[in-house]
């Protein structure tokens, strides 16, 4: 792609027109593709046949509900003979009242939850009280393309909330947020113990209470890592509750994990070492990435424990750096926090000059900073190349 979209472009491609239109829903960034002469709309991120996720399990950006709306409310509004969604198992939807009615429920949907759910909030009820209360009308929770396979009523609920009003339910027993261990340890005590516990979360697998069982097996795990019982009972839990969801994104997450945690999988990337990750990628794609958005990924990996009493500055000069960004920055180390060019002079420590692909490679792990300095591609412009490599040191 050589050309960006900011307003709706309608151009033509070997005499086919067609409009590009820019909406936010999943993501902030979808395009629409409308082909007027045949009637045919194609969307992507914006809905399928299943009730909508609000929110997602991998983490993402939170969602806002009446831009997703608005965005539906713009697809209605062009009316079209066919819709192509580029998710779900029946990509075309054809003829107009079938097209129509599928949109206006997907919107109705969102917009019914968000809006029962401000109307409970205003009232002063949690997210946890509306779940009970919160039904959908009869026509949407019937729809063969509102069924909960992906997004989840309650999950969108909790979703809701804590995007209007934050963590904070207005209950003063949700005032002091505990630590997962915390919770662990309460759980222990009114259970008798770990041991005790461990039985209790096996009496609720017994019972059919799934969801408790995997709660309190998991909360001895936490802590006795090692308890062959509760173990036992979180991978029976797991598996019962992967069993009964017909919801894709609660299977997948349940049985990844059993996999996992029964050693049964290793998992192709390397799960809870971000740096290793940021390691493997390509240079097409390191090449690509905006400097502002590495040295966020350089803040985010800064050792607080190891640079709890350290000041040190930086210089840093991109020699090839035109059209990327600033050609000089000053790097900022200060006490568990890096700052990229401080409003005011803090005396750099040392100094660097490099191209820019080498200090993405050396932020990103892809490259050491003695193999850098010994090949060349880094010199060291003030100060000695110990202190380079302390400074990077600092980052995991």
């Amino acid at each position: 792609p050589t050309r960006t979209v900011g307003e709706r472009l309608d151009t033509d491609i070997a005499g086919v027109r067609f409009s590009l239109i820019p909406i936010s829903a999943e993501t902030r960034d979808l395009l629409l593709v409308w082909l007027p002469e045949k009637d045919v709309l194609i969307a992507i991120g914006l809905l399928y046949e299943a009730f909508p996720a609000l929110t997602t399990m991998r983490g993402s950006r939170q969602r806002d509900a009446l831009d997703y709306v608005t965005s539906l409310k713009l697809c209605r509004g062009l009316d079209p003979e066919y819709l192509v969604v580029l998710h779900g198992p029946n990509p075309v939807t054809s003829g107009k009242d079938n097209v129509r009615q599928y949109l206006t429920n997907f919107s109705d949907a969102i917009q019914y939850l968000n809006d029962q759910t401000v109307q409970y909030l205003n009232r002063g009820y949690t997210a946890e009280k509306m779940m009970d209360l919160i039904e959908l009308p009869p026509h949407l929770a019937s729809s063969p393309y509102l069924q909960e396979t992906y997004g989840l009523k309650d999950w969108d609920i909790i979703h809701l909330f804590r995007y209007y009003r934050g963590y904070y339910t207005g209950e003063v027993r949700d005032l002091f947020p505990q630590s997962t261990r915390s919770e662990a340890e309460m759980s222990a005590m009114l259970a008798g113990g770990v041991e005790a516990l461990a039985l209790k979360a096996a009496e609720a697998l017994g019972q059919g209470s799934l969801e408790w069982a995997l709660r309190l097996a998991d909360d001895a795990l936490v802590l006795e890592p090692g308890h062959a019982g509760a173990f036992e009972t979180k991978k029976a839990a797991m598996r019962a509750l992967a069993e009964e969801t017909m919801n894709s994104q609660a299977r997948n997450m349940l049985l990844s994990e059993y996999v996992l945690m029964t050693g049964q999988l290793q998992s192709p990337f390397p799960v809870g070492d971000p740096g290793a990750i940021f390691a493997r990628m390509g240079d097409n794609a390191v090449g690509l990435m905006p400097l502002d958005t590495l040295h966020r990924i350089m803040a985010v990996s800064l050792n607080a424990a190891k640079s709890a009493e350290t000041d040190v500055a930086a210089g840093l000069t991109l020699t090839d750096a035109e059209g990327q960004g600033p050609g000089r920055y000053t790097l900022n180390v200060r006490r568990g926090i890096l700052e990229v060019d401080p409003p005011y002079d803090v005396g750099e420590g040392f100094a660097l000059s490099t191209d820019t692909l080498t200090w993405k490679q050396l932020v990103l792990g892809k490259l050491s900073p003695a193999d850098a300095v010994a090949a060349g591609k880094v010199d060291i412009t003030a100060g000695a190349a110990e202190d380079f490599y302390a400074f990077m040191g600092l980052f995991d």
